[in-house]
């Protein structure tokens, strides 16, 4: 899902297939749809990994808001730059184990398939990370808010300086729109290589094999259940900011007014963006305003009472 460093090159049980798939792009209509109501713009995200990725985030939450900030990364990501448990401790410490186990028994055609799986993984890795986009750094730094509405009541809302978003998700920054098929072929070739030497190596290193599989699936199911916190994605750092999230949106005209909310730069800013673009209209359009409405009033009573001014409405003689 995140961009591959190089631990992934160690990464046993890492199909290169996974790596290759940072290449796909999407067709129009086919990515995540995304609204702009700054710059009046809705489109859907062209890069494969970036939807991938915020889909696998909404479903860390239920029927909440969500801001995440991006954030440029000065260089390409070759090793990474937080704490992982799968690369730094799970898949090293299998590999580990079949070494040992292929070493012990001097099973020299294990030994063999480990080195082609291996190759394999680390062509694939290491030509990801030399086509990543490399984003731009530019004197606009004005914020843009795009807001996707997702699964499960779940809303995000991507903030993001300048063109930084549309780098991030689009192709309009050459990188990985196609995959070099010369080295996909050979990575493949590599990788089942190796898998066909596994089938021909020594009974213990297969049972050993099959085993580290199951344990090594088993603890990243139960790891990757916690919600996502940070992630680099297509060479941009993707930042939850967890002490905005929202909860209790209990429906979706619920996530329409934290979402104007959060997007508004000053409480009189319109939200015409939900009628236009159909998202919000009659009854639902009626209750976003009113809701914004009374909290804006409430937002000035609470004003006036820290600044010790209360207003005392007058009596009128009739």
């Amino acid at each position: 899902m995140g961009d591959m460093t190089l631990l992934a090159c160690f990464g046993l049980f890492a199909n290169p297939t996974t790596v290759w798939r940072e290449y796909s792009s999407m067709h129009i209509d086919q990515g995540l749809r995304y609204y702009n109501p700054l710059k009046g713009i809705t489109s859907t995200v062209e890069v494969g990994q970036v939807h991938q990725f915020l889909v696998a985030l909404s479903k860390g939450y239920t029927k909440s808001g969500i801001v995440v900030r991006l954030k440029t990364l000065p260089k390409r990501q070759w090793l990474p730059t937080s704490f992982s448990w799968e690369w730094f401790i799970v898949r090293p410490l299998l590999l580990i184990v079949m070494i040992y186990v292929a070493g012990v028994t001097l099973d020299y055609v294990a030994i063999g398939a480990l080195c082609s799986l291996l190759v394999g993984q680390a062509i694939a890795v290491v030509t990801s990370i030399a086509d990543g986009p490399l984003t731009r750094t530019e004197e606009q730094t004005e914020e843009q808010s795009n807001v996707f509405f997702m699964a499960n009541g779940v809303t995000i809302i991507v903030k993001a300086p300048g063109q930084l978003f549309i780098e991030a998700t689009s192709f309009k920054v050459p990188g990985k729109a196609n995959s070099p098929e010369s080295l996909r072929l050979v990575s493949m070739m590599f990788f089942m290589g190796g898998v066909l030497l596994v089938g021909m190596s020594g009974m213990l290193f297969r049972i050993s094999y099959l085993a580290g599989h199951i344990i090594q699936a088993g603890i990243l199911v139960l790891a990757r259940r916690r919600s996502l916190r940070q992630q680099t994605v297509n060479r941009v750092e993707w930042i939850v900011e967890t002490d905005k999230v929202q909860g209790s949106l209990n429906c979706r005209r619920d996530s329409y007014v934290w979402a104007v909310r959060e997007v508004r730069r000053q409480p009189w800013d319109d939200m015409e963006w939900l009628r236009i673009w159909n998202l919000a209209t009659g009854e639902t359009f009626s209750y976003v305003e009113q809701a914004l409405a009374s909290s804006i009033s409430s937002n000035d009573e609470d004003r006036s009472i820290e600044d010790g001014v209360v207003t005392i409405p007058q009596a009128h003689n009739t």
